[in-house]
């Protein structure tokens, strides 16, 4: 090694082949080439420094630099460096691949930060790109310390609460131990979630997929469900079925508290109960169509009863039938029918009992008009003809208007009595069991009996004259009888 001295510039030490102690202060102002290893001090790990071929400084103690310091290789610090201006590695934050530590402390990188250990930042830390913790981050004093842990499996876990402003995605289960509001919750326009599991709406739910509610649900508002509804496991499986087209089927009873309507056609293939049920303040109507009711029918419009009906008490229509001026009908439970109106009978009526008409009776339009008429003094006044199947009683006098035929009238093995003349015709023996009194002349045509026995009395009182037109035989030998004649012939 070889010196120049600044005041001896001429004067050059040779060392190559020596040493050179120097015990005061050594200033060299121009280059120095050292071939070996410098030591100041006592050397590296002796409380001193050393200087390497290599171009590497070991210092035991503080390497104060004033001026700026160039590396260009790995730099490796196994104790403190201070740098009251800060760092600047490459060309610096900005420059593409650069970084910067300012004397404020403040960190600017264009790459990646990595951090083996803890890294501890007590101020706001801006991360504008991305950032990566690979054994997990801790916020404050971590979780359950007022604080937050993001592990390195990607579980969360805050004191606090958690404000995301963008758009939240969770692919996997969420478990939230509290309640969960959306939106300012349930009464500010959005949705309540409570630690109980009620769920708290101010608009609609809209559900793709299928909603599986195993608890009581209570829903104020109108609900939208356009593939159906299912309760429990669907109809046929011990639950309900709603489709979308609006068919309810139910596996179990269907209670209404409140109005039913039903504006289409209902089958129900069961007994149907209303209230408690017949006999229970209700109503029961069978499956084969039986009605029973506790209480009054009211049927507002027409019906129509097709079989036959059993009413075990007093019927009322219109309000029943009231004796002076009411406009109803009343049947008793004894069969008595009263009315205040006209009965009107299309097709044919059968009665069995008495039938009585305090009015009177008019068939078809009355009589005068193709009917009959029977008034309530008992008079009988017809259009037509008037047949009877038994015997006919006629109290009083009878007056017959036109002819009157008896079975299929004369000529037909009947009897005819004639209205114009009087005159009775038959086609079979006229029988009179009590005294039979003539008046005028009777013309017995054919051949005539009188009397069926000898005792029987034949007295003329008039003149017997024997036509001169036909000169009739009088005969008496047939008889041995005495024959008297009191006469002058």
């Amino acid at each position: 090694m070889s010196f120049v001295y600044r005041d001896r510039p001429r004067q050059i030490f040779d060392l190559r082949h020596g040493n050179l102690h120097v015990t005061g202060t050594t200033s060299v102002t121009g280059q120095s080439t050292l071939a070996g290893t410098v030591k100041v001090g006592s050397g590296y790990q002796n409380t001193g420094l050393t200087l390497t071929n290599a171009g590497a400084i070991c210092a035991d103690s503080n390497v104060a630099i004033t001026g700026t310091v160039a590396v260009t290789s790995t730099s490796t610090f196994t104790g403190k460096t201070t740098h009251t201006a800060g760092i600047t590695i490459n060309a610096g934050f900005g420059n593409s691949g650069g970084m910067e530590i300012t004397s404020g402390g403040a960190i600017s990188m264009d790459d990646n930060l990595v951090v083996g250990g803890t890294a501890s930042v007590v101020g706001v830390t801006t991360l504008n790109g991305q950032s990566k913790h690979i054994a997990g981050l801790i916020t404050g004093a971590g979780y359950q310390n007022t604080g937050a842990t993001l592990t390195q499996t990607g579980a969360l876990s805050l004191d606090n609460n958690l404000h995301v402003v963008g758009t939240a995605s969770v692919t996997d289960a969420t478990t939230l131990d509290k309640a969960v509001k959306l939106a300012g919750g349930y009464g500010a326009s959005g949705v309540t979630v409570t630690d109980a599991g009620v769920v708290s709406i101010n608009s609609n739910l809209i559900v793709d997929g299928t909603a599986a509610i195993a608890g009581a649900s209570t829903l104020t508002g109108e609900t939208l469900h356009t593939n159906g509804a299912k309760f429990g496991t669907g109809y046929a499986s011990t639950g309900v079925t709603i489709t979308s087209t609006g068919d309810l089927s139910a596996s179990r009873n269907l209670e209404i508290d409140g109005t039913g309507v039903v504006t289409g056609l209902v089958t129900l293939v069961e007994n149907v109960k209303v209230g408690g049920g017949y006999q229970s303040a209700g109503l029961t109507l069978t499956k084969q169509g039986a009605i029973s009711m506790d209480n009054n029918l009211v049927v507002a419009g027409t019906a129509k009863v097709t079989g036959i009906t059993s009413l075990l008490d007093e019927l009322q229509v219109g309000g029943g039938y009231q004796a002076n001026g009411g406009s109803g009908i009343t049947v008793t439970n004894a069969g008595a029918v009263s009315m205040n109106g006209a009965m009107l009978i299309k097709g044919t009526t059968t009665l069995t009992g008495q039938s009585q008409h305090v009015g009177g009776l008019i068939t078809g339009d009355g009589y005068g008009n193709t009917g009959m008429t029977l008034t309530n003094q008992g008079e009988l006044s017809m259009d037509n003809n008037l047949r009877v199947q038994q015997t006919l009683h006629v109290i009083g006098a009878s007056t017959l208007v036109s002819d009157v035929k008896i079975n299929g009238g004369f000529g037909n093995t009947g009897l005819t009595l004639s209205a114009s003349s009087g005159s009775i015709y038959m086609d079979d023996i006229l029988q009179v069991n009590g005294a039979t009194s003539l008046n005028g002349k009777t013309h017995l045509n054919g051949h005539v009996d009188l009397g069926n026995e000898k005792t029987d009395d034949i007295t003329i009182f008039g003149d017997v004259v024997a036509s001169s037109a036909s000169n009739p035989d009088i005969i008496f030998t047939g008889t041995s009888g005495t024959c008297t004649f009191a006469c002058g012939r």
